[in-house]
């Protein structure tokens, strides 16, 4: 399902989404010679991106391992899209959507990844809507109308796909159970978005709790990857699609698990200064 970068361009301690181990994994700096790999936990995300070097463009970072290896998604693998964050309220998925955005946007150069947001906390994406202005093609409300002229520029790419070459463009959608009350156009939109997008390089990236994920099985089945954080135990199995997630284990806050070579594997995200 998953599919690593080429690795013999990179550094040999990285890690990519099939969740290869390498042997003898180097530290991110010199400076960090006394330090064990899981020490790498602990940096924030700005911190660690800083200290990263040689990441191909159109790369995201998903969290770091516990032996310190990060986690690293291809986002030109059309595998892996669409991804869906579900987890117990207060689990840290918002937080999970801004390291993936953030880190994306560190490694490829303006505009090569373009992203649109819909949230109803828009507050949480505003800095890096002016950070990266030519890159952001909108910071939405659910329920604002001019959601719906995003969704049909983004639905109308889709169908001249392969005519010419386009950026990535990341659409994060923060608590997609809004789609239940929200427009017949809006909703057909983005349904296209969801089976058709990753033809035409557009990844939507959202978010659910735990419970409205248990609801909303029609929608959750267009979600090839899914990223699980803390939730019960008949939740995991109703949502994971793999078995063998030892879901009890997980820490309550921001660490997660990810079905990639046949395991599952568990990181844990980076804070935002």
């Amino acid at each position: 399902m998953f599919k690593s970068l080429i690795t013999q361009t990179l550094p040999d301690w990285l890690r990519f989404f099939k969740g290869e181990a390498f042997e003898n994994p180097k530290l991110l700096s010199a400076d960090r010679s006394g330090s064990s790999h899981g020490d790498l936990e602990f940096a924030s995300l700005e911190e660690f991106l800083q200290q990263i070097e040689d990441i191909p463009y159109g790369t995201a970072l998903l969290g770091v391992c516990e032996d310190g290896l990060p986690v690293l998604a291809d986002l030109s693998d059309q595998n892996i899209s669409p991804i869906v964050i579900l987890g117990d309220k207060g689990c840290g998925k918002s937080s999970l959507m801004l390291e993936l955005l953030v880190s994306a946007l560190h490694w490829s150069p303006e505009p090569t990844i373009q992203f649109l947001v819909i949230s109803d906390q828009p507050e949480l994406f505003e800095r890096y809507c002016k950070e990266y202005t030519s890159s952001c093609l909108g910071l939405f409300k659910p329920f604002d109308l001019q959601v719906e002229e995003a969704l049909f520029i983004l639905t109308e790419r889709i169908e001249e796909a392969g005519l010419s070459p386009k950026a990535t463009v990341l659409v994060f959608v923060d608590n997609l159970s809004m789609v239940r009350t929200a427009s017949s156009d809006f909703r057909n939109r983005l349904e296209q978005i969801l089976r058709e997008g990753a033809t035409a390089n557009i990844w939507l990236i959202a978010e659910l709790s735990t419970d409205d994920a248990l609801k909303m099985g029609r929608w959750l089945r267009y979600f090839r990857t899914r990223v699980l954080g803390t939730m019960s135990l008949q939740a995991v199995r109703r949502l994971g699609l793999h078995p063998g997630l030892d879901i009890q284990n997980l820490l309550s806050s921001r660490q997660f698990a990810v079905f990639t070579q046949e395991q599952w594997l568990k990181f844990r995200t980076l804070t935002l200064k």
